[in-house]
């Protein structure tokens, strides 16, 4: 299948050599996206994998009892070891036991509530081609995000954080070819950085206060000397609110739901 301007964004094949398709792949800006398979032949897709620009899975839906429903969710690292895997072991529809597997291998089993699940602690929203726009994080599981990165491209260009856990975003961290450029900070919560610090590498070489916190910087530092502002500088920009908002739904919405 073929759009508009003659690119493949779809692809069926017969493996089983049944005369129907079984195996159909999505793809995006000219490489697989996305593979749905029906490997025990029976008319019902039972894997579903989600690939990013190398090739490697992402994650995965899988249906291993043949009754062509899904019973298993399984996420990996970008280097291909299962991170975090669900299973519905009673064919209610819903996942009963999650295990997360940390760097070295070793696994830990919880078994979840009847009918829920214990709030994510991370959440990740896809773009078509599978690449991450933005990944959140509760850091204390207390169901709301501390941790919001926004990606462009493959490459981070936005982080925000609640550091003092009230629910608000209060540093902004910009970065330029990943690399931070800008930190801003909310000192006194009114929801508008009031300190802004420039960097280069690690090290800060210039930084701009908002000393009466009315929206505008008013006063400069390089090291600890006073300075001029640099030319230019425009109003603060306020916090964004929490783009990802609480994690109150089933863990096993967070990446591949964004890709239905």
């Amino acid at each position: 299948v073929t759009d508009a301007a003659g690119e493949t964004v779809e692809q069926r094949e017969d493996r089983s050599g049944d005369g129907k398709p079984d195996f159909t792949a999505f793809f995006a800006q000219g490489r697989i996206a996305r593979i749905e398979a029906d490997t025990g032949a029976r008319g019902c897709t039972d894997l579903r994998q989600w690939l990013d620009a190398s090739g490697n899975v992402t994650a995965e839906e899988k249906d291993t009892t043949g009754d062509c429903k899904r019973d298993t969710w399984s996420y990996f690292a970008s280097g291909g070891q299962l991170e975090r895997q669900a299973r519905d072991t009673n064919a209610d529809g819903l996942p009963d036991t999650l295990s997360l597997v940390d760097a070295s291998g070793a696994v830990t089993v919880q078994e979840l509530a009847p009918g829920g699940a214990p709030p994510p602690t991370e959440r990740l929203e896809l773009r078509a081609d599978g690449s991450v726009a933005r990944h959140c994080v509760d850091g204390d599981g207390d169901g709301r995000l501390e941790t919001e990165v926004v990606f462009d491209g493959e490459v981070l260009a936005l982080a925000l954080v609640d550091g003092d856990g009230d629910g608000r975003f209060d540093t902004r961290e910009r970065h330029a070819k990943g690399v931070r450029a800008r930190v801003e900070v909310d000192t006194n919560g009114d929801g508008r950085p009031d300190v802004v610090q420039h960097l280069e590498g690690d090290a800060v070489v210039r930084q701009d206060e908002d000393s009466d916190f009315d929206g505008g910087l008013d006063r400069s530092f390089v090291g600890d000397a006073p300075a001029p502002l640099a030319a230019g500088t425009k109003p603060l920009e306020a916090f964004p609110k929490l783009a990802c908002g609480r994690f109150d739904a089933f863990w096993r919405e967070k990446r591949w739901r964004s890709k239905r």
